[in-house]
C-alpha cells in the first residue's frame, strides 16, 4: 500500500460500462465454495453485474473451473465471471480500476488485500463473523469510519453488497477521496501507529507484571 502501487484511483468503472463489477483479490484459499454461492446469489439479484476473481491460482486450470463450475450450479454463466492470474505489483492494483464493490471472502477475511482495495478506492463489503480471522477486515473498515460496509450475517452480505453497489454517487464519492482518509487514518500513519502498537505492548506487560506480583503476595513461599 503507498505511492509506490503506481496506480491511482479513477472514477469507479460503473459509469463507462453501465453495469456494476464486484471482485475479489484474495488469496482463492479464502474463496471457498461457500462464499462463491454468496457471490452467485448477490449477481442473481443483480443480473447485469459481473464479477472479478483475481489470484495467482488462477493460473492452475482445475481452480478456474472448480469456480466457474460451483457458479454455473448457481445460474451464473462464466461470460459473467472474469479470472485473473498473477500480475506485477503496479498490474495488481491497476485491476482494481476493473471493479466498483470488493467482496470480502469469509469466515478467513483479507488484511493487506482489504487496504490495497481500500487504497485504490474500492469500498469493500464483509461480514464480520466471531473469530479473530473473521474480524480482520471489520477491524480496518471500523478504523476507518466505513462500519456501514460490515454486514452481521450472510444475508445481510447480500443486501448490502447490492445497496452499495446501487449507490452510484457513494461509490463516487469514496472513490475520490478514501485514499487521503486511509492514509490519514491510525493504521495509515506509520509513526502513529507504531506508537499505539508500542502503548498496547507496554499496556500488556504491566497487566501481567501486576498479575505475577498479586501471585507472589497471595502465595508467599
Amino acid at each position: 500500500m503507498g505511492s509506490r502501487s503506481g496506480a491511482e484511483p479513477r472514477e469507479p468503472p460503473v459509469l463507462g460500462r453501465g453495469y456494476v463489477a464486484f471482485g475479489s483479490f484474495n488469496r482463492l484459499a479464502k474463496v471457498r465454495d461457500p462464499v462463491l454461492r454468496v457471490w452467485a446469489a448477490i449477481l442473481r439479484s443483480l443480473p447485469g453485474a459481473r464479477l472479478v476473481v483475481k489470484d495467482r491460482g488462477l493460473a492452475d486450470s482445475e481452480q478456474c473451473a472448480r469456480v466457474h463450475a460451483i457458479l454455473r450450479e448457481e445460474g451464473i454463466s462464466a461470460e459473467r465471471v472474469e479470472l485473473l492470474g498473477a500480475m506485477g505489483r503496479t498490474e495488481h492494483y491497476a485491476a482494481y480500476h476493473q471493479i466498483d464493490v470488493a467482496l470480502d471472502p469469509f469466515p478467513h477475511t483479507g488484511g493487506i488485500t482489504t487496504l490495497d482495495a481500500l487504497w485504490m478506492g474500492v469500498p469493500v463489503v464483509s461480514w464480520s463473523g466471531t473469530t479473530i480471522p473473521s474480524r480482520y477486515t471489520a477491524a480496518i473498515l471500523s478504523a476507518a469510519g466505513l462500519t456501514e460496509f460490515i454486514a452481521s450475517d450472510p444475508d445481510n452480505y447480500i443486501k448490502l453488497a447490492l445497496a452499495k453497489a446501487a449507490d452510484v454517487e457513494g461509490l463516487c464519492r469514496l472513490r475520490a477521496g478514501l485514499r487521503s482518509r486511509i492514509a490519514n487514518s491510525a493504521f495509515g500513519d506509520a509513526p502513529r501507529y507504531t506508537k499505539a502498537v508500542e502503548t498496547a505492548y507496554r499496556q500488556m506487560w504491566r497487566r501481567w507484571c501486576n498479575r505475577a506480583l498479586q501471585g507472589r503476595v497471595s502465595n508467599p513461599t
